[in-house]
């Protein structure tokens, strides 16, 4: 019975979520695009989640060194320091959070919180293709600049044939 109330909890959680989510094509089209205010103050926000996802998948990289060569191989030879494989993780790490996010619902936790939502060109669900190019031209946050200028699409916007747009406020 417990079980039953809790699988009846989640999934109205997660109705109420994906109806907050859906957006129809004609309700983004005539949406303003995202100024640059406003995207770096995401990039802000996702970036403490980010940090906080990276110090978690930090932690599971030194338990599994920890685990193989013993936790003194750590500390004393800074092992993870250096180590090419190391920095990938973390790369795929904090790639998986925004594909992710991007491809769930078109949005990461910090652009839920300033009603911004990504759409491509042709507002249809982002790829992972749409996505791994979004990531890697972003520049760290830098190509938002971009948005200074009347079109206010950075440079990863371009490159990925995506869009930011302003979600009306309900």
């Amino acid at each position: 019975m417990a079980v039953f109330a809790i699988s009846v909890k989640i999934s109205s959680i997660i109705a109420i979520f994906g109806i907050a989510l859906m957006t129809t094509e004609s309700e983004t089209q005539d949406l303003p695009h995202a100024g640059l205010f406003k995207r770096l103050a995401t990039v802000i926000y996702d970036g403490l989640i980010v940090v906080a996802i990276l110090f978690l998948a930090s932690a599971i990289a030194m338990a599994v060194v920890g685990a193989i060569m013993g936790s003194e191989a750590i500390t004393e030879q800074q092992i993870l320091v250096s180590n090419p494989i190391y920095s990938a993780w973390l790369v795929v790490c904090w790639f998986s959070y925004y594909a992710w996010c991007w491809r769930k619902g078109g949005q990461t936790l910090g652009m839920k919180a300033w009603r911004l939502k990504l759409i491509t060109n042709d507002n249809i669900k982002i790829t992972y293709s749409n996505a791994l190019l979004r990531f890697f031209s972003s520049l760290l946050g830098l190509a938002h600049l971009w948005a200074l200028f009347p079109e206010k699409r950075g440079w990863q916007d371009i490159i990925s044939q995506t869009n930011i747009i302003v979600l009306k406020m309900n």
